[in-house]
């Protein structure tokens, strides 16, 4: 994808304008934020128990608000599933997911509502990437491809309602949803990924890997998505199976990934040369 630096630079000027400000002055962002957060909050059953429409700063928000965990919110979550979207959401979801850690659609799943709020803010969160485009004059990142090592979008079916619809891993639902908004094409797609299935095994991991290598060897790859530990796993895959590192396949830019605490110093390289304790725990 081609851009004219004449108009691409003053636009991605004008869509950080925002979040440059917010970081010249972090408290009054912060206060705007939790602002916009409590009317939404004031919108749902749950918000109005807490009194959601009264709370006027953060100290009054952290005294209204319980700190919980998600036990403490799967029974709302389930008359949220039932079609009582408004004890807990502003809008019916668009979809749902589950985390990493869940094993599958049974009863003990944790499953989290995905809303069109939520998703249009992932899209936002893609200003790193514009950020470092702007700063480094870049605009050839746009002609690869971003390498994606996300989960799958699409695992299973679960009842929502009186219907049934499908469920998947969030990193997976966002990659679907954000790629078709953002001028990088990516690959494999997330179709392609969801087409072999939603299997945990090392062997479903094979597959997926075995994709993402053999559609993207002759590609440009200038950005990588996905969670932490899988580009990992994929990088010894590509050093076990063919012999390679990353590095001598592709010169890429940007790493967009997450899932890791810390994840800037755990795999950052050291002046030294050596990589962070996480970093070689994994290779």
């Amino acid at each position: 994808m081609e851009l004219d630096p004449q108009t691409a630079f003053p636009m991605l000027q004008g869509q950080l304008r925002p979040w440059y400000a917010a970081l010249e002055n972090p408290g009054p962002a912060q206060e705007q934020v939790l602002e916009g957060l409590l009317a939404d909050y004031a919108q749902t059953e749950y918000g109005a128990r807490y009194g959601a429409a009264r709370v006027g700063s953060i100290d009054e928000y952290r005294r209204a608000f319980p700190v919980v965990r998600y036990e403490d919110l799967r029974p709302i979550l389930k008359k949220v599933m039932a079609g009582d979207v408004e004890l807990l959401l502003k809008e019916p979801p668009v979809g749902w997911a589950i985390t990493r850690g869940t094993t599958g659609g049974s009863a003990g799943s944790k499953f989290i509502p995905m809303t069109a709020t939520d998703l249009k803010l992932r899209v936002s969160a893609g200003r790193a990437m514009m950020n470092y485009v702007l700063a480094t004059r870049r605009l050839d990142l746009f002609a690869g491809v971003n390498l994606n090592l996300n989960f799958p979008s699409v695992v299973g079916m679960v009842q929502v309602g009186e219907r049934e619809v499908e469920y998947g891993y969030s990193s997976g639902i966002y990659a679907k949803h954000v790629s078709r908004q953002t001028p990088i094409r990516s690959v494999p797609s997330q179709q392609e990924i969801d087409a072999l299935g939603g299997g945990k095994a090392i062997s479903d991991w094979e597959r997926r890997f075995d994709l993402a290598y053999r559609l993207c060897q002759d590609q440009n790859v200038t950005l990588v998505g996905g969670v932490s530990p899988t580009a990992l796993r994929f990088a010894r895959y590509l050093r076990r199976t063919h012999g390679v590192y990353p590095k001598d396949l592709w010169q890429t830019q940007i790493m967009t990934l997450g899932s890791t605490p810390g994840i800037n110093t755990e795999h950052q390289p050291a002046l030294n040369g050596t990589y962070g304790p996480a970093a070689i725990r994994e290779i």
